[in-house]
């Protein structure tokens, strides 16, 4: 009885082993990912995060000719993590001085100018008020306008400001 509960476990433990290296490898295959694929976010963190190790897990890529059971296997993982960390912080160093230089060189992005209501004409805008001093409601008032409920509150807060 006791080798049955004993093996019964084992079993358990074997198939949450299995799915953890299978939620894993489907990670990495839905995102298009190779093991050390470079220029992309990096698959090996995901692996990382499942500890194949500690679980006495090995992962073999195929493709990659990498085996995370041997330690050169893990030196080379942990290598092409550290080079994808790298890569991902001076993208990001590059884009923020490209957006100070930009700044510094007076150029804006994003938005329109404050104060424009691009979408609402000025026969509109007086409809709006109107309607909402006499009471009607703000869903009638943006149905009869032909403008969104949204929009409605937007030109009722700039005309009150």
């Amino acid at each position: 009885m006791e080798a049955a509960v004993q093996k019964h476990a084992f079993h358990h433990h074997l198939v949450g082993q299995i799915q953890v290296v299978l939620t894993a490898v489907q990670h990495t295959t839905a995102t298009g990912q190779h093991l050390g694929h470079r220029g992309q976010s990096n698959a090996l963190p995901s692996v990382h995060r499942c500890n194949l190790p500690r679980r006495c897990v090995g992962l073999v890529s195929l493709e990659d000719g990498m085996d995370l059971s041997t330690a050169a296997g893990r030196l080379m993982a942990n290598v092409l993590a550290s080079v994808a960390q790298f890569e991902t912080e001076v993208r990001a160093e590059r884009v923020l001085a490209g957006q100070a230089k930009a700044r510094k060189a007076g150029r804006v992005w994003g938005g329109s100018e404050a104060g424009r209501l691009i979408s609402v004409t000025e026969d509109q805008a007086e409809a709006i008020v109107r309607m909402n001093s006499e009471g009607v409601a703000k869903a009638k008032i943006a149905r009869a306008t032909g403008v969104s409920r949204p929009t409605v509150y937007r030109v009722l807060k700039h005309r009150s400001a």
